[in-house]
């Protein structure tokens, strides 16, 4: 009986000891529209990122660029601007391009599910998620000089 009481004390004591594993790190969703402002090389902008099938980048500032989207598929690329339309290959993109930078930093965090930080192939970002919800805080890319500030961040709907 001694043998039992003892047994029973060590499993109470010792049941949930264990450190639990690490948390599973947040995702950004997959789907979402951000409004933010983006920085990157002397440029500042406000733009309103949308996924949802589609990548599409909408410019609210500077003035000169105001009214500009691009709309990144896995294959082309749609620039619209004063109700001109120009269509070009994804692949004519430059690599260090700010939509590219940013988009390949999403990507590799929802594939990974790195919270705070993570890599895009040879370049360091830095990726400031909310922890319970996922939603995007900030974006930085210090090689590129890239910043996108969320100030705004919603997910969108699944579709069936």
């Amino acid at each position: 009986m001694k043998k039992w009481w003892i047994g029973l004390a060590a499993g109470l004591l010792l049941a949930g000891c264990a450190s639990a594993g690490p948390a599973e790190p947040a995702r950004p969703p997959e789907r979402f529209e951000a409004v933010g402002r983006l920085r990157c090389q002397g440029l500042e902008a406000q733009i309103t990122l949308r996924r949802d099938g589609y990548d599409t980048f909408s410019f609210d500032s500077p003035q000169g660029l105001r009214g500009l989207h691009l709309t990144l598929d896995h294959s082309f690329v749609l620039m619209e601007y004063a109700g001109l339309e120009r269509r070009f290959t994804r692949g004519s993109l430059p690599e260090n391009a700010a939509a590219e930078l940013i988009l390949s930093a999403l990507d590799r965090a929802q594939e990974k599910g790195v919270g705070e930080k993570g890599e895009v192939p040879g370049e360091a970002f830095l990726l400031e998620l909310e922890p319970d919800s996922g939603n995007i805080l900030k974006l930085s890319i210090p090689d590129h000089g890239l910043v996108l500030e969320v100030q705004g961040f919603r997910k969108l709907e699944e579709t069936a």
